[in-house]
């Protein structure tokens, strides 16, 4: 009885011992196999190429200048990830004339990249460049399309509303609303009429001075159907204003009834879309303003 018991026993402990190795094994393929999903860099690379270049066609498509920034997938690790040894994500990102390719950690390393081709713009120039940074920003500044890393994009994305029309037939109107902003509304007027020569009244641009150190430009919040057009043209002045003054404080944002004065009243639904610019005039001067106006309507417009 005790040889049938201590063998008994010795067969129990095999099979204790048998069971723990095989759940071993399974841990282990397992962990092998969810070490080779998660380092298998395919899917990234094929996804990043096509989301790089979609975005791409979406810069190219928009009306003026634009910037995205794109932050790259990457794992968060933990005490799993290590202890399973998963890899981080590390992409060496390569723009061409007409595609990106995306390398696993870099050229060196990956022979098999993945790329995905965009629609290029006859009119647009391509900056070709390579980053492996995981955090990076697509631009567009005139006709030239690029990508940066380490790079804080100073370009305001306006609204991409299709505005183009022929200037020709436009006539634009500037109106002073202070004594102080006379001089910039003739000089600005006179400006205007080499770009607007038509008799379609189309845009009013009201000049008021500004009560503060900054200058604001308010668009259209009252009409629904303007505002998208009255909104746009802000921006691009704002925009055009903060490239030759990157240090003040210029902003654009919706009318909040601050000159309600009957001249711009009583005036301003007589035209397609209107904009009003509380201007600093100790900063800026008539030149500067009305060089801003006409870049942006040429813009708004082309």
């Amino acid at each position: 009885m005790r040889r049938l018991n201590k063998r008994g026993m010795d067969d129990k402990l095999m099979f204790i011992i048998w069971e723990l190795v095989v759940v071993l094994m399974v841990i282990i393929v397992l962990t092998i196999s969810v070490k080779g999903i998660a380092n298998n860099t395919s899917y990234w690379k094929r996804y990043h190429s096509a989301d790089l270049a979609l975005m791409t066609d979406l810069i190219i498509a928009n009306q003026g200048d634009f910037s995205i920034n794109y932050d790259m997938k990457d794992i968060r690790h933990n005490f799993v990830t290590r202890a399973m040894r998963i890899d981080p994500l590390v992409f060496q990102i390569f723009l061409k004339e007409d595609a990106f390719f995306v390398y696993d950690q870099s050229i060196d390393k990956d022979r098999f990249p993945q790329s995905f081709i965009f629609s290029k713009d006859k009119d647009v120039t391509v900056s070709t460049s390579n980053t492996s940074n995981d955090y990076i920003v697509l631009y567009k500044e005139e006709d030239n399309v690029g990508m940066k890393d380490n790079y804080i994009s100073t370009i305001i994305s306006c609204p991409s509303e299709d505005t183009k029309g022929d200037l020709s037939t436009k006539r634009f109107e500037v109106m002073s609303l202070s004594d102080e902003t006379k001089t910039y509304g003739s000089y600005i007027t006179d400006r205007l009429q080499t770009v607007g020569k038509g008799y379609d009244d189309e845009a009013l641009f009201t000049l008021t001075t500004s009560t503060t150190d900054s200058t604001t430009i308010f668009y259209d919040s009252l009409n629904p159907l303007n505002q998208v057009r009255s909104e746009k043209m802000a921006c691009l002045i704002q925009r055009q204003l903060l490239q030759k003054f990157p240090d003040m404080k210029i902003t654009s944002k919706p009318y909040d009834m601050s000159a309600e004065i009957e001249p711009f009243a009583n005036q301003r639904n007589n035209y397609m879309y209107w904009v009003l610019i509380s201007v600093n005039t100790s900063q800026i001067t008539t030149t500067d303003l009305s060089d801003s106006i006409k870049n942006a309507i040429v813009e708004y417009y082309g």
